[in-house]
């Protein structure tokens, strides 16, 4: 097994690419992912709550290119529904098990524990990849809210056969499209019918205001083997 430390940044403002490799990486990787939460007045001033932002525990898994957790035009999954309405991940933990026994598109399950507030980092999640499963998504709850939530989707940690040595990736706001609301409120009645998961981008939406590009202030540096893995922020 190839052993890697790669940062992943979850930071409000910015957005990800996602490089598809034809090429597929030798044998199993192992990386450690960090997020780094930055919901504050200081980043995002008039757009947090009054009680306080927090977010619920990060819950994510690798697979192939045949997974989609969310994206937008997509429409949201019950697992991905519970998690962005309440912060439960037990219904999405659940799919991602049934799409790794019938799909084979879903590997390895990480998540974080406990809820935290907006600018909080949570390290030392583990992340698996093989040559078929070489893909990440992730998703938390922002807490108040109806059905908002940030993550990753179909993060790529293999480059034309070769494993990355470290990836950061960005994610705006997304509301999953299940509830009305366009406040930081959690009481709200359902969106009926559905409709699509969407990037947090226009009025009336407090969120609005995060439309704005913030760039991550950070430095990683990795080695493998037995030596520390550091990150210099």
């Amino acid at each position: 097994m190839i052993s890697r430390t790669s940062i992943f940044l979850v930071a409000f403002l910015g957005f990800f690419s996602t490089v598809y490799s034809n090429v597929k990486c030798p044998g199993k990787a192992e990386y450690e992912l960090t997020v780094y939460y930055k919901w504050s007045n200081a980043t995002h001033p008039n757009a947090v709550p009054m009680n306080g932002a927090h977010f619920s525990p990060l819950v994510g898994c690798s697979h192939s290119s045949g997974y989609k957790m969310f994206e937008a035009g997509m429409m949201a999954t019950e697992g991905v529904k519970n998690v962005a309405e309440t912060g439960n991940t037990t219904k999405l933990k659940y799919e991602i098990m049934k799409q790794m026994m019938y799909n084979k598109t879903t590997w390895k399950t990480f998540e974080a524990s406990g809820k935290v507030n907006g600018t909080a980092h949570v390290s030392g999640l583990k992340v698996y990849a093989t040559a078929d499963y070489y893909m990440v998504s992730a998703i938390a709850m922002m807490v108040p809210s109806p059905d908002w939530f940030v993550g990753v989707a179909g993060v790529n940690l293999c480059d034309n056969g070769m494993w990355k040595e470290n990836e950061t990736a960005m994610s705006q706001p997304w509301d999953a499209g299940t509830k009305n609301g366009s406040m930081f409120d959690m009481g709200n009645a359902a969106t009926n019918p559905p409709g699509y998961i969407t990037v947090i981008t226009k009025n009336p939406t407090p969120l609005s205001r995060f439309n704005r590009r913030y760039h991550a202030t950070g430095q990683v540096h990795v080695e493998e083997g037995e030596q520390t893995n550091h990150a210099l922020v």
